[in-house]
């Protein structure tokens, strides 16, 4: 039994982030801000890589993840990602050019990260989804780990 209320309090909050964790939960008030990411959304966003070696870095797999133009508030899934970006199934894709602040759900933990929407299919095509292709700006090291890790790669 607790001594205090405010000791009581902080036990019984201390224990539902322990079960959250152990459920897979990301604890919503323990989301980092993406303000903190030292992410420079001015960067210069041309890339090198052909279309088909983007292709084939991508990795088919399911994540949660939340987006949102002033912060990450719709849920939604993704379906492939890469260390350069990742695709998002919804039936509202945002419009190209928007830049979107995100925060994936992987492995319990999350991860901070932004992007711009690169295209948009609004309909369902050949038996591909509705979503958007995200470029991302300035990946978290601990996002690019993660790919490489899902991508059986060695680091540098």
């Amino acid at each position: 039994m607790a001594s205090t209320p405010p000791v009581a309090e902080r036990k019984a909050v201390d224990f539902i982030k322990e079960q959250c964790k152990r459920m897979g939960y990301t604890v919503r008030t323990e989301v980092p801000s993406v303000e903190s990411a030292d992410v420079d959304l001015e960067q210069d966003e041309t890339t090198s890589e052909s279309d088909a070696v983007r292709a084939s870095q991508r990795r088919l797999c399911t994540e949660r993840i939340r987006y949102g133009v002033g912060r990450p508030s719709h849920e939604a899934a993704t379906d492939d990602l890469s260390e350069g970006g990742l695709f998002i199934r919804t039936d509202s894709p945002m419009p190209v050019g928007t830049q979107l602040q995100l925060y994936l759900d992987v492995e319990n933990f999350g991860i901070p990260l932004r992007g711009v929407v690169r295209w948009a299919r609004e309909q369902e095509e050949d038996g591909r989804p509705c979503g958007m292709g995200l470029q991302l700006t300035n990946p978290l090291p601990r996002y690019i780990h993660y790919i490489r890790q899902r991508q059986g790669k060695k680091e540098p």
